[in-house]
């Protein structure tokens, strides 16, 4: 006979890993076994500590222009990002005061970068498929040679 997997009460169900291209518009979606208010926080790539975008009550607009929280509610909070920019990739933290574990999501942002440089008089475009901060590194890899 199979027997249901005991759960915690606070479990938080995370949100799903995500890729999407910049300009779309994603929803990571969070909710709780409980009644607690859901937080989240995100982790830019290659940073150790989180800047908070809601805590359960406060919503840091300031640095998250294009969030909208407008479904947190208890035991759920979903998070719409619109329109999605590359600077948005990262790791999006989904929580609870009482979780005794944060579950996280990855948001992979695709973007496609166009660069127009003359060399010699020569009108010369690329064109590549960018992912996180990689087209930042791209050009600042490819423009000092040309």
């Amino acid at each position: 006979m199979l027997s249901a997997t005991h759960r915690p009460a606070d479990e938080v169900l995370p949100p799903i890993n995500t890729i999407a291209m910049s300009g779309n518009t994603v929803t990571l979606n969070c909710s709780s076994r409980d009644d607690n208010v859901l937080r989240w926080d995100f982790y830019a790539p290659g940073k150790k500590r989180p800047d908070s975008i809601y805590d359960g009550v406060d919503f840091n607009g300031k640095l998250w222009h294009s969030i909208d929280l407008s479904s947190c509610r208890l035991r759920s909070c979903h998070l719409t990002i619109s329109p999605l920019r590359i600077s948005d990739a990262g790791f999006y933290v989904c929580y609870t005061s009482s979780s005794s574990r944060r579950k996280a999501a990855a948001l992979i942002v695709l973007g496609w970068l166009n660069v127009t440089v003359i060399i010699n008089g020569l009108l010369l475009s690329y064109g590549i498929m960018c992912l996180f901060s990689l087209c930042r590194d791209w050009i600042s890899a490819i423009l000092p040679v040309i």
